[in-house]
């Protein structure tokens, strides 16, 4: 099975305020080689866990992304 290979567009960092939110959530903007496009919300701290951030490649199945390494990277 052949997975989509995304790459990450833009993460919004929800904007709380003064308000306290059990799990901070941010908006993931996800872009397929065909230039299709997807906005997800997914959890800030798991962002961070997964060491993913602008620009890196990453497949996203069943509610999950993950991290794309390539040969090129250290």
């Amino acid at each position: 099975m052949n997975q989509t290979i995304y790459r990450v567009l833009h993460i919004y960092e929800g904007d709380y305020g003064c308000e306290e939110h059990a799990e901070p959530t941010a908006e993931v903007v996800l872009e397929a080689a065909d230039g299709s496009r997807k906005t997800i919300s997914y959890s800030d701290a798991a962002l961070y866990t997964l060491d993913i951030f602008e620009g890196d490649s990453v497949t996203y199945t069943d509610g999950m992304l993950q991290k794309v390494i390539s040969e090129q990277d250290p």
